[in-house]
């Protein structure tokens, strides 16, 4: 047997807990004025180089990267990156607007997903029963592009959706999951051999965690800066329209002076009911921009799927699912 390449998952294992620690906390340490930050970079960035470095240099590497010249494989690999991340990155995106932006309780937010959980299994059996190679690669489109349509259709949410409409909605795009589910595991197999199989699974295990580790680090920075910006931009619009808002101001204190007993604080609670409704709006607004992001990349799953090349009839590979 090949000896284990130690020294290469030491070099894996220090660049992605780099890339960790960066997607987790430079946002809160700061991107360029960090000393700490620096030094993670550093030694992020010098460990990726010479990971890659070794992968392309040693006779006994930790990821078997010839198979990535098998087209296939290497389209395969991109289609399940992108489809996975876009699943985990869209779900925890909704989770988020519905606990954090619009305050549902655990019981609300959990029946607002349910109709997600019939969906799926119902498009899993279906697919399970009656998915093969020849229809695979239409299942893995008409899936993609219904979890692009879906994914756009849910950037349309505010702070006065429809939990229904909501619900809805998710269902249909954990639907779309669920029809592709099967293809986006079963293309990674097709065409390969069984040394070929356990020789490409570090490969699909890392694309299977990296990914979405970056995807949903990608949400929070992401979601963070653009509220921040938006909330900005929205703040000089009250600065320039004082009237209304003085009506708004007025009307709030006049609804919180029954259950106040300062009345000389009611002006600064007033302002702080209009600042974080400016700032919900700019969160779900941020919500929306990151929505339709992931819906092109969605998109563009299902035209890279297109690429992939019909297999001879006595090539390897599962022949259903």
């Amino acid at each position: 047997p090949e000896p284990f390449a130690f020294p290469g998952l030491a070099l894996l294992v220090t660049w992605t807990t780099c890339l960790f620690i960066g997607l987790n906390r430079f946002q809160l340490w700061g991107w360029a004025t960090s000393d700490l930050a620096a030094v993670v970079y550093v030694v992020g960035v010098v460990s990726f180089v010479a990971f890659g470095v070794r992968q392309l240099t040693t006779p006994h590497p930790l990821f078997a990267l010839s198979l990535l010249r098998n087209r296939r494989f290497a389209l395969a690999v991109l289609i399940k990156a992108a489809s996975d991340t876009v699943f985990a990155v869209v779900l925890l995106a909704v989770v988020r607007y519905m606990v954090v932006d619009r305050g549902y309780p655990r019981t609300t937010t959990g029946l607002v997903l349910l109709p997600c959980v019939p969906a799926m299994l119902l498009a899993i059996l279906f697919t399970s029963r009656f998915g093969t190679r020849a229809n695979r690669k239409l299942r893995l489109v008409v899936g993609l592009v219904g979890l692009a349509v879906c994914t756009w259709e849910l950037a349309r949410i505010d702070l006065f959706t429809d939990k229904r409409w909501l619900a809805a909605v998710l269902a249909v795009w954990a639907g779309c999951a669920g029809l592709a589910g099967s293809p986006v595991i079963c293309i990674n197999f097709d065409g390969l051999t069984r040394e070929q199989v356990a020789a490409s699974s570090s490969i699909k295990n890392v694309m299977r965690v990296l990914p979405t580790m970056i995807g949903t680090g990608l949400l929070v920075i992401f979601t963070d800066l653009r509220a921040t910006e938006l909330f900005d931009l929205h703040r000089q619009t009250i600065e320039s329209n004082r009237p209304p808002i003085a009506d708004v101001s007025a009307e709030i204190q006049d609804r919180l002076a029954p259950f106040s007993t300062r009345p000389s604080d009611l002006p600064a609670q007033a302002n702080h009911v209009v600042g974080a409704w400016v700032k919900a709006n700019a969160t779900v607004w941020a919500t929306q921009a990151l929505l339709q992001y992931f819906a092109v990349i969605a998109a563009g799953a299902a035209v890279v799927s297109l690429f992939l090349r019909p297999l001879p009839a006595d090539a390897p590979g599962p022949l259903r699912g």
